[in-house]
C-alpha cells in the first residue's frame, strides 16, 4: 500500500494548495520510488517509477491560476487565525 498512499497524499497536497507538487522519493531497500510531478488539479504529469535519474519538465504556471479559479479551495482558509508577527 506504500505506493498507493504516496500517490494519494501527493495528489491531495497539490489539490488542496492549488500548486504543482514536485515529490522526489528514493528507490531500493524499503522505498517505493515513484518520484512525481503533479499538476494543481491532481493530475500526475510525470512519474519516474522506480528508476534512478533526473528529468526536466516544462510547467505551465498559468495553469495554477486557472485551477485556483475553478477550485477556489484557498478561499476557505481562516487567515484571521494566523499569527502574522
Amino acid at each position: 500500500m506504500k505506493e498507493d498512499h504516496w500517490l494519494t497524499m501527493c495528489k491531495a497536497r497539490s489539490i488542496e494548495n492549488g500548486v504543482y507538487l514536485i515529490a522526489p522519493n528514493q528507490v531500493g531497500n524499503i522505498f517505493c520510488g515513484r518520484s512525481l510531478i503533479i499538476d494543481p488539479f491532481g493530475i500526475v504529469i510525470f512519474d519516474m517509477g522506480n528508476k534512478e535519474g533526473m528529468e526536466v519538465i516544462d510547467l505551465d504556471i498559468e495553469r495554477i491560476n486557472l485551477v485556483r479559479k475553478d477550485l477556489p479551495l484557498l478561499k476557505n482558509r481562516r487567515t484571521d487565525l494566523y499569527d502574522l508577527r
